[in-house]
């Protein structure tokens, strides 16, 4: 290679091929630079995905065990009147209607309607012997509940 030739490919190198590299090298850089924020991101949104899905699994946990404990309070208890009797009462109302539905799984939604039913049927109920199988209706409710709500909460 001549003197004159070696001074022609040094020139097309430094003023092609040396911005050619540079450019490519900026672009490399921004991908980079935009793959890992991209990423980053998908993990924050995992992330605070997994916090929202741990914090329902808490309250649904929570309102099962009061549900359960409210059944099975409302089904065993021969105080109908009492003051604690009616708070239950009035609860089981307010799960019903507000807290547990945004949670529940349509079984439980069932239970809760059969035992609403159940509850509105006794309240009617004048003779003894009606109200003694009513209230076995609703503990066997109760317990279908509480089996049901353990499955669930166990697959989650």
């Amino acid at each position: 290679m001549t003197e004159e030739q070696h001074r022609k490919w040094d020139i097309i190198i430094k003023a092609i091929v040396t911005p050619i590299i540079a450019v490519i090298t900026v672009f490399v850089g921004i991908y980079q630079y935009t793959d890992g924020q991209k990423k980053s991101l998908e993990k924050e949104y995992e992330l605070k995905k997994i916090e929202r899905q741990e914090k329902i699994l808490e309250e649904k946990t929570a309102l099962y065990k009061e549900t359960r404990q409210i059944l099975s309070f409302l089904s065993t208890n021969e105080d109908p009147g009492s003051d604690l009797y009616e708070s239950k009462k009035k609860r089981f109302w307010e799960l019903y209607w507000g807290d547990l539905a945004a949670v529940e799984s349509p079984d439980i939604e069932s239970l809760m309607v059969r035992f609403g039913n159940s509850l509105t049927e006794l309240e009617k109920e004048k003779d003894e012997e009606n109200r003694r199988s009513i209230k076995g209706i609703m503990k066997q409710i109760s317990l279908s509940l509480a089996h049901q709500t353990s499955k669930e909460l166990h697959e989650e």
